[in-house]
């Protein structure tokens, strides 16, 4: 179980860089328009989340060494925004993947909106692609956020 949870930990390090530069990105639109600021919340919750995680697996998992009480927090707070997060990237890429209509309508705008070229056959291709790896992230920080509260629970012993 140890060994999964090291790998998830490293495959969700390069998804952390990604959404927290989301964040800061998304911090700035947030400043014109507040209904971004939720989902903007919601990323910098799941970037702190997986940095936080992963500070549990060095210092305390693989160092055992004793580490303060407000890691364990950081971890399970951020950890339940972050599972909001990861369900919500489930829903919306099944419901994007599953209903072909809403993909042409998106597609129609993204074409209306579009100055170059691009063909739309490698358009949509490219929206599956992105939607099959939020849903692969999204089982994953679901998948890695329940093994680090059972695993939180295991080394209770080692928050001062």
């Amino acid at each position: 179980m140890l060994t999964f949870y090291r790998i998830l930990s490293y495959l969700l390090l390069p998804v952390a860089l990604i959404l927290g530069l989301a964040t800061l990105a998304g911090l700035l639109m947030a400043l014109g328009n507040l209904s971004v600021l939720l989902s903007v919340f919601a990323c910098g919750a799941s970037t702190i989340y997986i940095i936080a995680s992963f500070m549990f697996l060095q210092r305390v998992i693989e160092a055992k060494r004793v580490v303060r009480h407000s890691l364990r927090d950081w971890v399970r707070a951020n950890g339940f925004v972050a599972m909001g997060f990861g369900a919500l990237l489930i829903v919306q890429s099944y419901m994007f993947l599953t209903n072909p209509d809403f993909m042409k309508q998106v597609m129609e705008q993204v074409a209306t909106m579009q100055q170059a070229a691009v063909p739309p056959a490698s358009v949509m291709q490219s929206m599956k692609a992105a939607l099959v790896i939020m849903q692969v992230v999204g089982v994953l920080l679901l998948v890695h956020i329940g093994m680090s509260f059972r695993l939180l629970r295991q080394y209770a012993s080692y928050f001062d």
